[in-house]
């Protein structure tokens, strides 16, 4: 006998993973990051988001958008650096490392 065709459906298994997309520079005290999908901004703590030159986390953090924040850093932010997010928020990629453009 021969077997029916099988497909993987979504909606019932593995929640998606949501992970930063873009993380764009936006002055010398701010970058916002987007994400593939929403996120609150109230779900994030300062340890979250680590500005990797110097060990920095954010100040201040703002929704932009339903997927979009604006992290506050103290001054000295350069396009071109990394930031790294580590949390154990469930449905977020952990540890991800980004480019600020």
């Amino acid at each position: 006998m021969g077997r029916w065709a099988q497909r993987q459906r979504g909606g019932g298994g593995t929640a998606l993973i949501n992970s930063v997309v873009l993380a764009t520079f936006v002055d010398g005290n701010h970058i916002r990051v987007t994400y593939a999908s929403s996120v609150l901004a109230t779900a994030l703590s300062p340890g979250s988001f680590i500005y990797n030159p110097d060990a920095d986390p954010f100040t201040a953090i703002a929704q932009f958008s339903p997927n979009a924040l604006t992290l506050t850093y103290p001054a000295g932010l350069t396009a071109g650096e990394t930031v790294t997010y580590s949390s154990p928020l469930a449905g977020f990629r952990s540890p991800q490392t980004f480019l600020i453009t």
